[in-house]
Formats: structure tokens, C-alpha cells, sequence
């Protein structure tokens, strides 16, 4: 079948190591979205009367379907009063959309979500917060497991639930969604 796009063929996908996503490759985002600033006008909100938004990142592993189904879930989660960024430290939540086509996808999904758990530990020793959601493949095929056996992913959602994503969200953050 060949090797997957942007990979010479009989070549593994890369170890990335637990304590550095940001920058690893297979953990850029596929979309990024920017909050529009208001304009100049009388009735314009000042800068400050903005409510913060949640900043949710996303790492996109698998077909193209996934990062089909990561850049619908963006735009959803944007439309919801979510900001996108491509700074998984910058980010309130991490999105983890996984793939389990084959054993390797699973483990690299695995590695995935473990790096993830180590920003997050790292983030909540310094007094911070951020959220792990596992979405795709392995997260419809294994919610029950992954849920059992990860304790730091704090939403498992597959595709069939990708429509309650920003209300899920909002709920693990503590902060409102807007329809």
C-alpha cells in the first residue's frame, strides 16, 4: 500500500519524547483560528471587556479522514467560544484525535496521549490547569479501557459524540459554551 504520506517508505513514525510535544513532529495542528479583534467602532467592546476564552490545541494522528474530522471538531469548538492555538503549553485543553487502523497507529496514539499527561503534570505542578480529551479511533474503539486505565485523560469521546465536544469541554474547563 506504500508508505503514508510525507514518510519514505519502511520508515517508522518518530518516538516523541513525553516531556516535549510542542514542536514534535506529528503534533502540529491542522487548522488554526484566530480570534477576530473588534473593530474601531463607538459600540465596540474595549479590549478588556472581552471574556477570556478556553485555548484548545489539537494533535491529529491517522488518515485523512482524522484530519478532516480535527478540523470540523476546531471549527465547532471556535464557533463555541473555544480559541485555537498551536502552543500545546499555551493551551487550557489538549485534543488527542487518535487513530487504531493498526498496532502502530495505536501505539503511537498511546505515546500521544502519555506525552500529553506529562505537559499536563508539568502544568499542574506549576499551579496551572489543562484538560486531555482523546477523540478518534482508539477513543471509539476503547473508551471504556482508556478511560479505566488513564486516569489523566479527562474526556474519551469517539466520532459517534464529536457533536457534545464543546459542551464536554466546557464542562471538564468550567467554562460556558456559546451556542
Amino acid at each position: 500500500a506504500g508508505a503514508p504520506v510525507g514518510r519514505a517508505p519502511g520508515k517508522k513514525a518518530p518516538r516523541i519524547a513525553a516531556a516535549n510535544i510542542r514542536g514534535a513532529r506529528g503534533f502540529t495542528p491542522r487548522a488554526s483560528i484566530a480570534e477576530p479583534l473588534p473593530s474601531g467602532g463607538s459600540d465596540a467592546p474595549a479590549v478588556t471587556d472581552i471574556p477570556k476564552r478556553a485555548k484548545v490545541s489539537m494533535v491529529s494522528l491517522g488518515c485523512p479522514k482524522n484530519t478532516v474530522d480535527g478540523e470540523v471538531m476546531l471549527g465547532d469548538l471556535f464557533a463555541n467560544g473555544f480559541d485555537i492555538v498551536d502552543d500545546h503549553e499555551e493551551a487550557d485543553a489538549v485534543i488527542i484525535n487518535t487513530c487504531a487502523f493498526v498496532e502502530d497507529a495505536k501505539n503511537e496514539s498511546v505515546d500521544a496521549i502519555l506525552a500529553a499527561a506529562a505537559l499536563k503534570s508539568d502544568t499542574e505542578a506549576a499551579g496551572g490547569k489543562k484538560k486531555i480529551i482523546v477523540t478518534g479511533c482508539l477513543a471509539q474503539r476503547y473508551a471504556e479501557d482508556l478511560a479505566a486505565e488513564m486516569p489523566e485523560v479527562d474526556v474519551v469521546m469517539g466520532f459517534e459524540e464529536y457533536k457534545n465536544l464543546p459542551g464536554a469541554l466546557g464542562s471538564a474547563l468550567g467554562v460556558s459554551t456559546e451556542p
